[in-house]
């Protein structure tokens, strides 16, 4: 066998995340019920709070990338 197992555990419920496609899938778990006053404040949200990733946010908005790390910079979190 070399040292190398053939097998793969997964655990129970850690599959694949769900892709972002819509607003609704980001108003999930920590932001979910939450009323932003813009955009731009659930954007910054749903990347700082809920953990997000980035390209993925902004996909969602259809921003550039750069524009939602802008964003984020200036609402005082630093970028991951």
């Amino acid at each position: 066998m070399g040292g190398t197992s053939r097998y793969v555990l997964v655990a129970p419920g850690a599959g694949a995340p769900k892709e972002l496609r819509t607003f609704a899938d980001l108003r999930e778990g920590v932001l979910a019920g939450r009323n932003f006053r813009s955009l731009r404040e659930f954007a910054v949200a749903a990347v700082t709070e809920a953990d997000h990733p980035l390209p993925a946010v902004a996909r969602v908005f259809r921003l550039p990338v750069w524009r939602l790390e802008q964003w984020v910079v200036e609402s005082g979190y630093t970028v991951r």
